[in-house]
């Protein structure tokens, strides 16, 4: 589940049901007894915890991994054996009737039967 930091105002998960701040830093400062580095305008790096990967797939910032995660699988609680589906084809429309749970075996039976056959003399045959 995601929450909002009370501080920056940043998505994040929680390690706690009861934590209300992304990091440490966010808290310190909520207290006087700091300043967040992460925050909107205060680092160059700092793109809001959302990017979008070389593969198309929008990350986000997942503390508690100090990691980018893929947002699909986030969004839906996808297992680690699991394969989350974008129904309609597009990688960044991570709403939830848009995912759906597969397994690696039908996900890939399904693509191969949206590919294009190749016509007669076509397809990777070497024709003499």
């Amino acid at each position: 589940m995601l929450k909002v930091c009370l501080e920056c105002q940043k998505e994040f998960i929680p390690k706690r049901k009861e934590q209300s701040y992304c990091t440490r830093s966010c808290a310190s400062v909520k207290k006087g007894k700091g300043s967040s580095s992460h925050m909107k305008g205060k680092r160059n790096a700092w793109k809001g915890g959302r990017r979008v990967d070389a593969e198309g797939y929008v990350r986000i910032y997942d503390p508690s991994t100090q990691d980018y995660q893929r947002e699909h699988r986030l969004m839906i609680g996808a297992k680690a054996v699991e394969v989350v589906h974008h129904i309609n084809g597009d990688t960044q429309d991570n709403r939830p009737e848009n995912l759906e749970i597969t397994n690696f075996v039908e996900h890939s039976k399904y693509h191969a039967s949206q590919r294009e056959k190749p016509k007669h003399g076509e397809g990777g045959r070497f024709i003499a």
